[in-house]
């Protein structure tokens, strides 16, 4: 199986990504997608943008993301696609400061981040920044977040590519990957 992670701070075309994969391969049931947890968990709980980071609502976003990835793979599939990855909490801790509360999410997450086969963050210079009712970050904490991603998977040794261009020249990297791989047809 394949699992493939896109990852990254806000507003960087991850949601859009798997959008357009999901209509790609909306008739391959060996295909399966992670839904945002985030989004997920912010349609339904509203905090101030300076709470949104901190290590108790992260874990709460961590476990919304475990329980969604497991279910994915109960489904047996060859490849899951996900919109962001149990990083995302970590990083997020980590981005306004909190090294020991990161670290020890990351101590219980260790086994759990070597189940994706490719982690790609998308690159937020080539998508402009905008904000709606559940992304509030400015463009300030967006690139902050963005470098503590790169910082962290570098810390980790965690292999990852930037994942860089329009959302078209995105999708035929990622296809192109996949199909690489003989996981499935493009």
């Amino acid at each position: 199986m394949e699992k493939i992670a896109f990852v990254g701070t806000a507003g960087t075309g991850k949601t859009t990504l798997i959008d357009h994969l999901r209509n790609d391969y909306a008739d391959n049931e060996r295909v399966v997608f992670v839904e945002e947890a985030a989004r997920k968990f912010f349609n339904e709980n509203k905090f101030d943008d300076d709470e949104r980071r901190n290590e108790d609502i992260q874990s709460r976003i961590l476990a919304l993301i475990l329980q969604l990835e497991r279910a994915a793979h109960e489904q047996d599939p060859e490849i899951i696609f996900c919109d962001r990855s149990v990083l995302d909490a970590v990083v997020y801790v980590l981005s306004e400061g909190d090294t020991e509360g990161a670290e020890a999410m990351y101590t219980e997450l260790e086994a759990w981040v070597n189940t994706y086969t490719k982690i790609y963050v998308l690159d937020p210079e080539d998508v402009p920044h905008e904000t709606d009712e559940i992304r509030l970050e400015d463009a300030g904490i967006r690139q902050k977040v963005h470098e503590a991603y790169i910082r962290f998977l570098r810390s980790k040794d965690i292999q990852y590519e930037i994942l860089s261009g329009t959302i078209e020249e995105r999708i035929t990297i990622v296809k192109s990957a996949v199909s690489k791989n003989d996981i499935i047809e493009v």
